[in-house]
């Protein structure tokens, strides 16, 4: 590589920094938040929408989006919400549907109801086999397209599971049950390959 190439700056239209729970705080009440910075832990204020008083809970982590060509910062943050009680009212039916995921099947429901995730993986193995051709290719304009690519299936995926979620929802029952994901036999892969629905 030539010494003029190792002087260039490197230049960014946008960055990503993760934070944990041991990185940031975020405090709803006072519209701040906390960061660990390279040059201690700094507080920042924070505009966020009224609707955050409906979702306190543990905030696990958070994602700064940097934008540098629009001068504009977002955060992202995640918060895990106590699981609440379910009261029905002893004149109301209890009408309860369970839910198991899979690899095969996104979604099987105790009403004998199979979502298959066939469209979904054909998707995504298309998307899979697109950019490794760009990443094989490795031009400035691959890895840019790349980018774009990862993008689209991230939105793909979101949206395809946004429409189970909602069919799931819109059925005749009030009580949703799911399996817990955190067993051990979760973990194990299948094929060796793991399939992110």
């Amino acid at each position: 590589m030539k010494q003029t190439q190792l002087q260039k700056k490197i230049r960014r239209n946008s960055l990503t920094i993760r934070y944990d729970r041991r990185t940031f705080k975020f405090y709803p009440d006072s519209h701040t938040i906390s960061l660990t910075t390279v040059s201690g832990r700094l507080v920042f204020p924070v505009a966020h929408s009224p609707l955050i008083g409906k979702y306190r809970g543990e905030y696990t982590n958070a994602h700064v989006f940097i934008d540098v060509k629009h001068r504009k910062i977002s955060v992202m943050i995640q918060v895990k919400i106590p699981d609440r009680e379910v009261n029905i009212q002893a004149d109301h039916e209890v009408r309860v549907i369970g839910i198991d995921r899979g690899i095969k099947n996104i979604a099987v429901l105790s009403n004998n109801k199979f979502i298959n995730s066939a469209h979904l993986k054909d998707v995504k193995g298309r998307y899979r086999y697109n950019k490794k051709k760009l990443q094989h290719a490795g031009t400035r304009s691959a890895h840019r397209k790349l980018r774009e690519l990862s993008g689209r299936e991230r939105r793909f995926v979101q949206d395809t599971n946004h429409m189970i979620s909602m069919q799931i929802v819109n059925l005749p029952f009030n009580v949703i049950a799911i399996e817990d994901l955190r067993s051990a036999r979760m973990k194990k892969k299948t094929n060796g390959r793991r399939f992110n629905h």
